[in-house]
């Protein structure tokens, strides 16, 4: 109504709005963002959590309370920084932003989040490529590190390292976060779990609760099982120092307790006692809130109508529920809008409805499919280990030649497999092949039929296979003599 809006502030539960004139009692009102204070106070905010995130990442101070005011920004730190270490944290700030690095928004179940941090939730944490896994740990070393109980959080990254070369790795970023000395780096497990276990005895400088994070863990745990998972009974060995006094997590993409079922079953180790959480593709609710909160923020709507509530569930197919792929379209969307949409502008007031025209415009975008092609090649393709991929080309193939919508069952695989004589995958076995297909269930890529058949989720990841020549051509690859 032409109104301005000078102040809101919260008094007994209800928001007061103080305005630059009066108005009758009754008045019906719309209220619309001003919409380049908003923007300026986007960047204050973003720009602050940079600089208290370097803060946090270099000295361990936390923000403790903020003020954004319309030309300075204001953090109160619980710990002193000099003139240096001011300029330093500057120039560190202004590399991030020139970097451009993409920002990932996700939203985990408390639930999920819970698990992993409590002593007493999963140790082990499972999911392909695409679905946040990376980010739910760093969530839960947030939340626990350094927190009011002073408990210690601390994730290594042990991406293509050996169960070795892993307690190395662990154990220097241990001694980095002052947890451990110098001289306890070591790639013996067992001295490893020694050395934190007399740490967590300490009564001089205590840790009430200790919360280890191993991710990118897949050849970490491949290597275990030489030696009967002896690191895992030594990370199991801490845990029993006492009731809430440490857990460790350890993140991979394969559910190796399925994979490899009579390995791990035998001599009874502790792998087959640690509960595990596997990390899946969105439900349509979460799926949702993805799509349409983040854009709220920046002014977008959705129409409530059934057209676009049927559009709404195609982006979600395309997607496949994949956060990564849903934050994908929603980029493509905010551009598609910018170009097209009549009088947008970011210095002006929202909100802009998002139009079937606009959902149906980015679906039909070459660029998208590519995209979406390419990201679903990475979570079939993980570095060296391209078993999804195979397993899909012959999917596909079999779809192809037999023409049944049944699907087909490890047995077939293998017999397709032996054909082509792609030796790495018959080696396996079809218990092992059995567990893959489960895997790219969880992945939303395949869906049960019955009878332990299986076959792709969508048509449209048939499809992304190739014509049947290329498919053809994929499998040959794959021949060994």
């Amino acid at each position: 109504n032409d109104v301005k809006v000078k102040e809101v502030h919260e008094k007994e539960g209800e928001l007061l709005h103080y305005t630059d004139q009066p108005m009758e009692a009754g008045t019906e009102v719309q209220g619309c963002i001003d919409w380049a204070r908003r923007f300026d106070l986007m960047q204050q905010h973003s720009g602050e959590h940079m600089v208290s995130g370097l803060i946090h990442e270099a000295y361990g101070y936390d923000n403790v309370g903020f003020h954004m005011g319309s030309d300075t920004i204001t953090i109160d730190l619980n710990g002193p920084l000099d003139e240096a270490q001011l300029a330093e944290i500057e120039r560190k700030t202004n590399q991030k932003i020139w970097e451009d690095t993409q920002i990932k928004i996700i939203y985990p179940t408390a639930e999920e989040l819970e698990k992993i941090e409590s002593p007493t939730g999963v140790n082990l944490v499972y999911g392909g490529r695409q679905l946040g896994k990376t980010a739910l740990l760093r969530m839960a070393q947030k939340d626990v590190d350094k927190n009011e109980n002073g408990d210690r959080a601390v994730i290594v990254d042990i991406h293509d390292k050996d169960y070795h070369e892993a307690a190395e790795a662990v154990s220097a970023v241990l001694y980095d976060e002052g947890i451990l000395k110098k001289e306890n780096i070591t790639d013996d497990w067992g001295i490893l779990a020694r050395d934190i276990k007399n740490r967590l005895r300490d009564t001089k400088e205590p840790i009430p609760y200790f919360l280890l994070l191993l991710d990118e863990a897949d050849r970490f745990i491949e290597s275990s099982e030489a030696v009967n998972y002896q690191p895992f009974d030594a990370l199991k060995d801490i845990q029993g120092i006492g009731s809430g006094k440490f857990k460790f997590v350890v993140a991979g993409l394969r559910n190796i307790i399925r994979f490899k079922k009579s390995s791990v079953l035998k001599n009874n180790n502790s792998l087959v006692h640690l509960d595990s959480l596997t990390i899946k593709p969105f439900k349509a609710m979460e799926a949702r809130e993805l799509l349409e909160v983040p854009l709220s923020y920046l002014g977008f709507r959705f129409p409530k109508d059934s057209e676009t509530e049927v559009l709404v569930s195609t982006i979600f197919g395309t997607t496949n529920y994949f956060p990564g792929l849903l934050q994908l379209y929603c980029t493509k969307m905010i551009e598609t809008m910018k170009r097209d949409y009549a009088g947008y502008s970011e210095s002006e007031t929202p909100p802009y409805y998002v139009r079937k025209e606009h959902i149906k415009k980015v679906l039909a975008e070459q660029s998208l499919q590519n995209d979406i092609y390419n990201k679903f090649s990475i979570t079939l393709k993980i570095g060296n280990d391209d078993f999804y991929y195979i397993i899909a080309l012959l999917v596909a193939y079999h779809y192809h030649n037999d023409k049944s919508s049944s699907g087909c069952d490890a047995r077939k695989l293998l017999e397709l497999a032996d054909t082509y004589c792609i030796k790495k995958l018959t080696a396996l076995g079809e218990e092992k092949i059995d567990a893959l297909m489960e895997e790219m269930c969880e992945l939303n890529v395949l869906q049960h039929t019955g009878d332990g058949r299986y076959r792709f989720a969508r048509h449209s990841f048939c499809q992304m296979m190739g014509t049947p020549e290329h498919i053809d051509n994929e499998l040959e690859k794959y021949m060994e003599d």
